[in-house]
């Protein structure tokens, strides 16, 4: 059953989705710059309150570690500059 956190999260999905709709029937030329800065916030928010969403999911579930960008970046790294035959060794410090 969704929690406050998810409901509020879909809440700003939805909004900012809906929003982003209004701005490009209005310009679908995308002309204006303004509507243009416009849509890209919306966007943004929307794929922030997804990927907290899905952050909330794997906390709240106990799915395992939820990793941030950087530590996603920090493995990815690891793993790139680990020896052949190595490359599950980087992991076992987390």
């Amino acid at each position: 059953m969704p929690d406050d956190v998810m409901l509020n999260k879909a809440a700003v999905i939805e909004r900012s989705l809906r929003r982003v709709i209004e701005i490009y029937r209005a310009d679908p030329e995308l002309s204006d710059m303004m509507h243009i800065d416009a849509l890209t916030l919306n966007i943004e928010r929307a794929c922030q309150a997804a990927i907290d969403l899905a952050m909330h999911v794997v906390a709240s579930k106990h799915l395992g570690r939820a990793y941030t960008l950087y530590s996603t970046k920090r493995i990815s790294n690891l793993l790139l500059h680990c020896p052949k035959g190595t490359r599950s060794a980087p992991l076992l410090a987390f």
